[in-house]
């Protein structure tokens, strides 16, 4: 049974206990790991305490095994196993998680507690009350129920409110709004909207923040249809995902005498005043000339398409443009690192990398639409995946100061062009994985990199043209690995002398292996006089 406690202190508990309790049970070799003792009428039931028989309403181990749920459902107040008869007091962690055929859940006088996530994922049910037995509900138990237009809780409760018929669960004591719909009206003394509070509304395009709010949670408005926002003057405390996902926004303000807060020159942004960071953005953010800094997930998943940022920017944090829209981009000479993710998933085809960049994080580029991409020479040190899954990308230069590839080009399928720097020495695991096209491979070093198991496996040795330098030829001829290539040649010095914009015309244009072509095709390399020619 859970005490009257505060949901932060709760979970802080609960987390323990079951990081301790697993522990123990993995002790038990081939013991099975269940999150339910018996199963009735296609609900699963786990067992809180045999002597007080009392059990939760819960869900297979992985959850993703849900209850068989009518389109109206009752809790039941007892159900009974093995004739035995147990008294339900929880809906547990995800119990009810997924039930997308849902349309009413009646939750009856007598449960005392609803688990984490227990009713989210119920994309068809469209009013929850919740009794006035109810102790403890858990972190993002309502989220993306997009047709949740009712919520109610019932008088008596003394930890949870519907204040002022707001459409809404408020903790009592601490002010906090805990769950929302598309029809809440925030009340005024509402002082904190907490994590996941409107997660997944997708419905809600309209929520009025009041004056004495003072802190907005963990992706409280996630993927939110909202498409105008007014910050109070009252808000201190923002978290970076409260807003993620929001793409309709069009306005953002921020009132005037936020301490914390300014939405300057109307640049349709939140900024952070003291550091001058971009904060939260959207489609229509014009970046002000003194921001420093463009926070973690400032415009992720926003519709922004700006080209640049201004000069006064020295850091992007990680995420910060991660899902938008953008073609091109050119970066401040300002900064030195780009983040892991910041341009993940965006339309990125164009990016400008300044000298002065000196590392690159983690799927900094990742399933973006580059088609080529060019690491100067001061960057010396690449995470991981920094080219993951960009299908578009035919042609890649490396620069002298990388010394080790680690899954760098994963499912660039379309890479038909690499030029790998002197310095590498190292090729770890999935390096080129999926890199079926690749033809023309100049590899610099002037020893063989250590290549990881198999890891040149992916590309097709005998079309691929190695290119090394003049002095290594044999020992690329007899490296682990290298030897597999049919075609090892020096290398050019000149590489590519033309990227061009369309296919050459002249006849004398022949593919590397010195056959006259007609018609080139974009992202292929072509030989044309002594030129190299990679048509885009």
């Amino acid at each position: 049974m859970k005490n009257s406690i505060s949901n932060s202190n709760y979970l802080s508990m609960k987390h323990a206990l079951q990081s301790i309790f697993l522990t123990a049970l993995l002790l038990f070799v081939g013991q099975s790991l269940s999150a339910y003792d018996f199963v009735v009428d296609g609900i699963y039931y786990h067992i809180l305490s045999e002597e007080d028989r009392t059990v939760e309403i819960t869900c297979d181990s992985d959850f993703y095994d849900i209850n068989i749920c009518p389109e109206v459902f009752s809790v039941p107040l007892e159900v009974s196993y093995e004739e035995k008869t147990y008294k339900v007091i929880g809906i547990g962690d995800n119990a009810f998680w997924g039930c997308y055929g849902m349309t009413s859940l009646n939750i009856p006088e007598g449960v005392e507690y609803i688990g984490e996530r227990a009713i989210s994922g119920c994309s068809s049910l469209t009013q929850v009350t919740i009794p006035s037995t109810v102790k403890y509900i858990g972190c993002a138990t309502i989220c993306e129920c997009v047709n949740l237009n009712s919520i109610v809780v019932k008088d008596g409760n003394t930890n949870y409110d519907s204040r002022d018929n707001c459409n809404a669960i408020i903790e009592t004591a601490t002010n906090t709004l805990i769950t929302g719909c598309k029809n809440t009206i925030i009340p005024t003394s509402v002082t904190a909207i907490g994590s996941y509070a409107f997660d997944g509304q997708s419905d809600l395009n309209d929520i009025t923040l009041p004056e004495g709010l003072i802190s907005i949670g963990e992706d409280a408005f996630h993927y939110c249809s909202l498409t105008s926002l007014t910050i109070p003057s009252s808000v201190t405390n923002i978290n970076p995902r409260s807003f993620l996902s929001c793409g309709q926004l069009k306005e953002i303000k921020v009132a005037a005498g936020n301490p914390k807060y300014d939405s300057r020159n109307d640049c349709n942004a939140i900024i952070e005043t003291a550091s001058n960071k971009l904060f939260l953005g959207c489609e229509t953010t014009v970046i002000p000339e003194d921001i420093i800094t463009i926070g973690k997930k400032a415009f992720a998943f926003s519709g922004f398409a700006g080209t640049t940022v201004p000069e006064s920017v020295t850091s992007i944090e990680e995420m910060a443009f991660e899902g938008c829209k953008m073609k091109q981009f050119t970066i401040p000479s300002g900064v030195t690192r780009i983040s892991g993710y910041t341009f993940y998933a965006s339309d990125l085809q164009s990016i400008e990398i300044p000298e002065n960049v000196t590392y690159i994080g983690n799927f900094a580029f990742g399933t973006c639409k580059l088609t080529e991409i060019t690491i100067p020479e001061t960057v010396t040190n690449i995470g991981t995946d920094i080219l993951y899954n960009c299908g578009k990308l035919t042609s890649a230069v490396i620069s002298n100061s990388i010394s080790t590839l680690n899954s760098t080009f994963y499912a660039c399928e379309n890479l038909k062009y690499l030029s790998l720097g002197s310095g590498v020495k190292c090729i770890e695991n999935n390096a080129f994985k999926k890199c079926y096209s690749l033809s023309e491979f100049h590899v610099n070093a002037p020893v063989p990199p250590t290549c990881k198991d198999n890891v040149l496996a992916p590309i097709n040795k005998e079309t691929c043209i190695l290119y090394v330098p003049e002095a290594s030829i044999d020992a690329y001829r007899q490296a682990e690995g290298w030897k597999e290539f049919k075609h090892i040649e020096v290398n050019s010095a000149s590489g590519i002398e033309q990227m061009a914009t369309e296919a050459p015309a002249s006849s004398d244009t022949y593919d590397i292996y010195g056959r006259q072509v007609s018609e080139p095709q974009p992202g292929t390399l072509y030989l044309r006089g002594n030129r190299k020619i990679l048509v885009r």
